[in-house]
């Protein structure tokens, strides 16, 4: 029904509207098999329509609370494997503003479906596993350029002078 960390408030509305639509039937029930003709208008035009009506709405607005908790779902498994992201490139992912997707992060660090932080200087979000992983980087090992970037562990640094890519370690991949 839902995935593991995935919000389950969405269940109480949709729930409730189908609980409601199972009233309505039962008094379009009551209705027709009624011998009593007030009970059978009470039934029919009271009390029909408003659970009908309040049913569906509650059912719609489950399935819109159940979308939105996947989505988010989905977002915070997106954000622990990446380890880190830079908020402008997640929200060009999502295809919404860079403040929307700072809410998205937020949102997801509230339901405690990740954890992690954002950094306000670099405009990234870091797990608390990649905050352990970061590598120093020393100077460009071809041209001596200082490196102005944080790194790492098992990914690749650009030199911002000669352009040379290296890993952590220092060794160089591609000039």
């Amino acid at each position: 029904m839902t995935r593991k960390g995935e919000p389950t408030e969405w269940v109480i509305p949709f729930f409730l509207g189908v609980f409601g639509l199972f009233w309505f039937f039962f008094s379009l029930l009551l209705a027709f098999l009624s011998s009593d003709d007030w009970l059978g208008v009470y039934a029919l035009w009271i009390c029909a329509p408003v659970t009908s009506g309040a049913s569906l709405v509650l059912i719609g607005y489950g399935l819109a609370m159940r979308r939105r908790a996947r989505r988010l779902s989905e977002i915070a498994t997106m954000l622990r494997a990446y380890r880190r992201i830079k908020i402008s490139d997640l929200a060009r992912k999502l295809a919404v503003t860079e403040f929307e997707a700072e809410r998205v992060i937020a949102r997801c660090i509230e339901l405690g479906m990740v954890e992690g932080h954002i950094d306000r200087t670099t405009g990234e979000f870091f797990t608390p596993e990649s905050v352990a992983q970061v590598v120093k980087l020393s100077p460009c090992p071809y041209c001596g350029s200082p490196a102005d970037q944080l790194v790492l562990s098992g990914e690749t640094a650009k030199c911002p002078a000669c352009g040379a890519v290296f890993d952590a370690e220092r060794k160089v991949v591609t000039q």
